[in-house]
C-alpha cells in the first residue's frame, strides 16, 4: 500500500478512487441535502440553481460531494509536487486528505466549505507561483479576486485577507504597485456584487452577510470521539512538524518560503473555522488540505518506512473506527 502510495503511477489513483469509495460509504448511506445558510446569499443562490437543475436527490448530492473531494484530494497532491513541498511524487498528500475527511461524514457531504476549499486552494497555488510568474500583475489580481470571491462566499474567511497580505511579504517585499493591484483584485468582487444588490434593490441582504460566532463543535458522540479525534491529529502534525524541524535548513529559499505559507495558511483556516458561525462540522474541512500537506512529508522518509507503513494503515483503520463510533 505505502509503495503504491509513494509511486507516481495510474494505478495509485485507481486505489485512491477506490479507497475514498470505501471510506466514504456511511456518508453515502446517510446522505442529506444540504441546507441553506443564513447569511450566506451567494451559496443559497448557487444550492437554489442546483436543486432547480438536481432535484431533492440527496444521494446525487452526496456522490457530488464525493467526487468533488477526491478531485480535491488531487490538487493538494499537485500544489505539493509542483511546488516542491514534496521531494517525492507520490499521492501520500491524497491519501491523507481522503483519510481526514473521512473522520466524520459531515466532513464528507456537500457543503459549503466544500466549494471555499477550491478558492482558498487556488489562492494559496497562485501565491506560490508568483516566483515563476511571467506577469505578476494578472496573477496578483487574480489571487485578491479568489480569495475575494471566498470571502464573499463564507464571511468567516476575510480573514484570508490578511494571509494573503502576510503571504505576500513572505514570498518577496512587496511593491505599492504590486500591492495596489491586489487590493484592486480583491475589491472587484465585492464592488460587482453591491452593485448588482443596488440594481435590484437588494442592499439590505448584505447586512446579514458579515457574520462571526467563536464556537467549537461540542455536540458530538460519544465524548470521547472528539478527543479521540484531536490526539490523532495532533499527534499527526508533531510528525509533520519533527520532519520539517529536521529538513528545513536543507531546503532551497522557494521551498522554505512555500512551507512558512503552509503554516501560515493552516493556522488562518484554523482561526476561520472558529470563528464560523454555528457549530458545523463541515467547516473545518478547509483545515484538511493544509494539514495533508504538513503530514505527507512525515510517511515519505525511506529511513522510517517502518513508521510509515504502520501509519497508513492505523489511519485507514482509524477511519473506519470512527465512523462505527457514530450513530447512523
Amino acid at each position: 500500500m505505502l509503495h503504491l502510495l509513494r509511486s507516481n503511477s495510474p494505478y495509485s489513483i485507481l486505489i485512491l478512487f477506490i479507497l475514498a469509495l470505501v471510506l466514504k460509504l456511511q456518508a453515502l448511506n446517510n446522505a442529506l441535502l444540504p441546507m441553506p445558510i443564513a447569511g450566506a446569499s451567494l451559496y443559497n443562490g448557487f444550492l437554489g440553481g442546483l436543486n432547480w437543475i438536481i432535484g431533492q436527490h440527496a444521494i446525487i448530492y452526496a456522490i457530488l460531494g464525493i467526487l468533488i473531494l477526491f478531485a480535491q484530494s488531487l490538487y493538494v497532491r499537485g500544489i505539493a509536487v509542483r511546488h516542491r513541498i514534496l521531494a517525492n511524487q507520490g499521492y501520500l498528500p491524497s491519501f491523507v486528505f481522503i483519510v481526514l475527511s473521512s473522520l466524520h461524514p459531515a466532513l464528507s457531504s456537500f457543503s459549503m466549505a466544500l466549494w471555499l476549499n477550491w478558492l482558498l486552494l487556488g489562492g494559496v497555488d497562485l501565491i506560490l507561483q508568483l516566483s515563476k510568474a511571467n506577469d505578476r500583475r494578472i496573477v496578483l489580481f487574480n489571487i485578491g479576486f479568489l480569495f475575494a470571491l471566498g470571502s464573499l462566499w463564507h464571511s468567516s474567511a476575510l480573514i484570508f485577507f490578511g494571509f494573503m497580505l502576510l503571504a505576500l511579504l513572505v514570498m518577496r517585499p512587496i511593491r505599492l504597485q504590486e500591492l495596489a493591484i491586489t487590493l484592486i483584485g480583491f475589491g472587484f468582487p465585492f464592488y460587482i456584487t453591491f452593485c448588482l444588490l443596488y440594481l435590484f434593490n437588494q442592499l439590505p441582504v448584505a447586512r446579514s452577510w458579515l457574520q462571526f460566532n467563536p464556537k467549537l463543535p461540542t455536540h458530538l458522540s460519544p465524548w470521547f470521539y472528539l478527543p479521540l479525534i484531536l490526539l490523532v491529529v495532533f499527534c499527526l502534525l508533531v510528525a509533520g512538524l519533527f520532519w520539517l524541524s529536521q529538513n528545513f535548513s536543507r531546503l532551497p529559499v522557494t521551498v522554505r518560503r512555500a512551507w512558512q505559507i503552509i503554516l501560515i495558511a493552516l493556522f488562518t483556516s484554523s482561526l476561520t473555522a472558529v470563528i464560523s458561525p454555528g457549530n458545523a462540522v463541515s467547516v473545518w474541512l478547509i483545515t484538511l488540505p493544509f494539514l495533508a500537506m504538513l503530514i505527507a512529508p512525515a510517511l515519505t522518509s525511506e529511513k522510517r518506512s517502518s513508521f510509515a507503513n504502520f501509519t497508513v494503515y492505523f489511519l485507514i483503520i482509524f477511519a473506519f473506527y470512527c465512523q462505527l463510533l457514530l450513530p447512523t
